[in-house]
């Protein structure tokens, strides 16, 4: 199998510079992985718009998942497995697509829970009263359920983000569907 590391030829019509690209991302270059964003953020958000239906908040979720992937996988990145770094990062921006797809269908209705972060809900009524609900408890728990039920974070992820260990991270979110539970009414 080769690797990124490969020495590609200079002549390959425009995909040199991509392939340098991706073999710096898989350095772990930042500022390649943000010329790269660059160069196909347009390309990537019309791939999410045709299969997403201009749903905003979907099309966003999925460009920063198909960005973290590409960012964490550019090292899985083979050129001579892939027809080009477009093609790669079009691949993986279907796969984010079709797995939003797969894990939203039954979900109606989008809201907003404070004003920054939707949350899904599957009607009208209970969208707005979570709403409401998640207002009214502590920011630290707001910023905790979202982190883990919204973006989809491990408790260890979040415990990273939050500089806590998985102990403080579970006993936050225990604290935070407690409180909101008792904001919603459904416990003492």
């Amino acid at each position: 199998m080769a690797s990124i590391e490969s020495s590609v030829p200079a002549e390959v019509s425009g995909e040199a510079s991509d392939l340098e690209l991706m073999r710096d991302i898989a350095r772990g270059d930042q500022e390649a992985f943000r010329t790269l964003l660059t160069k196909y953020a347009a390309y990537m958000r019309s791939i999410l718009r045709l299969r997403l239906r201009n749903d905003s908040y979907a099309i966003e979720d999925r460009f920063l998942r198909a960005a973290h992937r590409i960012w964490t996988n550019a090292g899985s990145f083979d050129p001579s497995r892939s027809y080009s770094a477009k093609a790669w990062i079009a691949a993986i921006t279907v796969h984010c697509a079709s797995d939003f797809m797969r894990e939203n269908k039954d979900i109606t209705r989008t809201v907003t829970i404070d004003s920054s972060t939707p949350l899904e809900a599957t009607s009208h009524a209970l969208s707005i009263e979570l709403r409401d609900a998640a207002g009214r408890i502590a920011p630290q728990y707001r910023k905790v359920l979202n982190l883990k039920y919204f973006w989809g974070y491990t408790v260890a992820e979040i415990g990273q983000m939050m500089d806590k260990s998985p102990k403080a991270v579970e006993s936050l979110l225990r604290h935070a569907r407690e409180q909101l539970g008792k904001e919603l009414g459904w416990s003492d």
